[in-house]
Parts: C-alpha cells; sequence; structure tokens
C-alpha cells in the first residue's frame, strides 16, 4: 500500500505542476475560440498577409453623413496610402498614415495632419474609418485583441466577430491563386455602417492573388 500511496502522490504532484504551467502561459496574439478543424489551414495561409494592394467599392451610411464610390487602397506593414473617389471620379479624400502620423487631404486641398487616423476621419470626413484594424480585417481575420460572437462559415473561414465596439461581417469570399479572400464585407458599430465591395485584390510575390494592378 505505501508504494501505491506514493505512486499516487507523484501523480497528483505532476497534474498540479501541469495546471500551473497552463494557468501562466501567456499570448499577445488573438484567439480564436471554437474554430472548425478545417478553419486552421485558412487562418495560417492569410496570416502571412502584411502588404497588398485592393481596388474597391465603398458604401458608407451615419445618422449625418452617406457617401458611396470607390476606394484603391495600398497596405505596407508600416504605412498606407488610401484614396477615396466619388462615383464620378472625384477625389473624395487622400489618407497616408506611417510611423510619424496621419496626412488626410481633402477634395478642395485642404491637409490634416494627426497622430491617430481614426480620429483624424471622423474630424474631417464626418465619419470614423478603422483604417489600423481594417487591414486586418479585410483579409478575413481579427486584429490583435479580444474578440467575441465569433461565427464560421460552412467553409471553416469567418462568418462574423465583433471587436472594439465593431461588428465584422464578411458576406462573400473568393477564390483566387489557391488563397481565399473577402470579396464582399461590412463593419459597422452604433453610429456607422460601412460596407466594403473589393473587386481587385493584388498581394506581392507569392502572395499574389491577382495579375491585375491596382493603380
Amino acid at each position: 500500500m505505501g508504494v501505491f500511496k506514493t505512486l499516487f502522490r507523484l501523480l497528483l504532484i505532476v497534474l498540479l505542476a501541469s495546471q500551473t504551467a497552463c494557468t501562466n502561459i501567456k499570448t499577445n496574439q488573438t484567439t480564436l475560440p471554437s474554430n472548425p478543424s478545417d478553419a486552421s489551414a485558412h487562418l495560417a495561409q492569410i496570416s502571412s498577409i502584411k502588404d497588398f494592394k485592393i481596388e474597391g467599392r465603398l458604401g458608407v451610411q451615419s445618422d449625418k453623413h452617406g457617401i458611396s464610390g470607390t476606394v484603391h487602397w495600398h497596405h505596407l506593414k508600416v504605412s498606407d496610402e488610401m484614396n477615396i473617389y466619388s462615383p464620378l471620379g472625384g477625389k473624395i479624400a487622400e489618407i497616408i498614415n506611417g510611423n510619424n502620423g496621419v496626412t488626410l487631404t481633402t477634395s478642395d486641398n485642404k491637409v490634416f495632419n494627426a497622430q491617430d487616423p481614426e480620429a483624424l476621419t471622423e474630424s474631417t470626413l464626418g465619419w470614423r474609418l478603422p483604417i489600423t484594424k481594417l487591414s486586418d480585417w479585410i483579409v478575413g481575420r481579427p486584429a490583435n485583441g479580444a474578440i467575441s460572437n465569433v461565427q464560421w462559415n460552412e467553409d471553416g473561414m469567418l462568418k462574423k466577430f465583433n471587436q472594439e465596439g465593431w461588428e465584422i461581417s464578411y458576406l462573400e469570399y473568393k477564390e483566387s491563386n489557391q488563397i481565399v479572400l473577402p470579396s464582399k464585407m461590412n463593419i459597422r458599430n452604433s453610429k456607422l455602417n460601412l460596407r466594403l465591395i473589393i473587386d481587385r485584390w493584388e498581394l506581392p510575390s507569392a502572395q499574389e492573388t491577382s495579375s491585375l494592378n491596382v493603380n
């Protein structure tokens, strides 16, 4: 009996040590709960996308403003250049975001500078563009930080989730060069509804999903 007691005590010590180790694990990455098994490969594939160009259509609706038009966005890991155009082709705004802050040039060539791109778009355009998080959301993944209300589609890709007061919904995906990326999405909070339709994707080198360049 003494041998069994000793073994039992050793087993308890091992289990407690394992539990403590698991409790102390911390990560800065967003954890996606309850993801289907076939989602892992897709999430791993899009996790490598750091730079991209898109050409698409934009619709914005808020209490005070409603606009539609086209958007050309060149995103790099350290900077952004986004041009928003009216349906007739006139430039509504040019947004350049980098390490030294963000510059927004309006249609009448007024230039505004700030450190926070979201606050700057709200103060100049009248609606808040979540450009910092959008660079992750647009490729079909959450940005770093807490998320909730996660839903998956039948193909194992994100359908909907909430992050930092925004609800991100993926309405359509399309495959090009063996990479599936969002082609239609909706982003909203209590004050704003933003609809994005991505007509063209361009990724560098091995990530390239379209032979069409975004000008």
